[in-house]
């Protein structure tokens, strides 16, 4: 799988990111029958009962209210139309199916959990292939109609509903699809500044790391954007992505401090506080870097571990308008 796109399977393997895909892009009412806090992700690799395998990109289940047992959300990501889409689902669900007959849920006396099909689509060209099952069918004699299999998706055209307006307010997920959208400097700015505001508090540290690290892919900020930003809009979102950036730092080096105090009581070393928070710094940055430009070579990463606190956030602030990780190492140190 391509790095961006395991990133952008990552962002929903967050619980917060799939709470705000429920609320904001599912049937009406279907958020308020589920408790979205009891979202759980399970394996998206199937084993049917003659072996048969497959696997979805996400599945995740929840408990619905009212006693009516769990329901599954069954997600595939796309960014090309497949005009076999709902085949594909129909497999996929079938597979779910008798893996969870195979776990002992579902049976004589216990009827199959309720799946909710969604395929989030990313793609340029507007998506024509048939939703549902029956329309890939051809037409047959009135009396067949009652044994013929019916399935149908859920779609979240992505471009289509931010070009239209029709994304929800203030939810996390429709904020990445207008920034994946990019519609204007203006929709483009005011989009990462809720980013960065709807990610500030400690419970979505971890999805603000990875929201960072696909941004980052993106290459948004470089030299296409710094084209068709306008200067004050482009200095305000680096700064923000600056700012997001020098948080998971230090959230990391703080992190690293704890277990580098808990080492230096073992050793009776005061100094594991220091090293652990150093390590932390030192580590996390290596990371972002080697998730734009790739694995850093040996010579580099020498340079991260000899350099000290100021020289990193330095760099993790160069990294952001950098095009090479030649160009933010040449950064003269400050």
């Amino acid at each position: 799988m391509p790095r961006h796109d395991a990133l952008y399977k990552r962002l929903f393997s967050h619980a917060p990111m799939m709470r705000a895909l429920l609320q904001g892009f599912t049937p009406e009412g279907l958020a308020g029958q589920v408790d979205l806090l009891s979202l759980e992700k399970v394996s998206g690799s199937f084993v049917a009962r003659d072996r048969r395998a497959g696997h979805s990109d996400l599945v995740w289940r929840a408990r619905a209210g009212a006693g009516k047992g769990t329901v599954y959300l069954l997600l595939e990501f796309q960014s090309r139309v497949d005009a076999h889409m709902a085949l594909r689902m129909m497999t996929y669900l079938g597979l779910l199916y008798e893996d969870l007959l195979l776990q002992g849920i579902g049976g004589a006396r216990q009827p199959l959990p309720a799946v909710l099909p969604m395929v989030l689509y990313s793609g340029a060209q507007r998506w024509h292939a048939p939703r549902e099952l029956g329309e890939s069918v051809a037409p047959f004699p009135e009396g067949l109609k009652p044994f013929q299999p019916r399935l149908q998706y859920l779609l979240v055209d992505q471009v289509r509903l931010a070009q239209s307006g029709a994304l929800p307010s203030h939810n996390l997920a429709a904020v990445f699809f207008q920034i994946q959208a990019w519609g204007s400097s203006e929709s483009l700015t005011q989009a990462v500044r809720t980013l960065y505001e709807g990610t500030s508090t400690s419970d979505v540290a971890e999805l603000r790391r990875d929201l960072v690290r696909w941004l980052r892919e993106q290459r948004l900020f470089h030299e296409q954007a710094d084209m068709l930003l306008e200067p004050d809009d482009a200095r305000e979102i680096r700064t923000m992505l600056g700012k997001m950036i020098e948080e998971i730092l230090n959230e990391s080096a703080n992190d690293a401090r704890a277990a580098g105090w808990a080492q230096g009581l073992e050793q009776g070393r005061e100094q594991g506080i220091e090293q652990g928070l150093e390590q932390g710094r030192h580590a996390l940055l290596e990371q972002l870097l080697a998730h734009r430009f790739g694995p850093l070579p040996p010579s580099l990463r020498m340079r991260l571990d000899a350099a000290s606190p100021e020289q990193l956030g330095h760099w993790a602030i160069a990294m952001l308008d950098a095009p090479s990780l030649d160009a933010v190492f040449a950064q003269p140190a400050h």
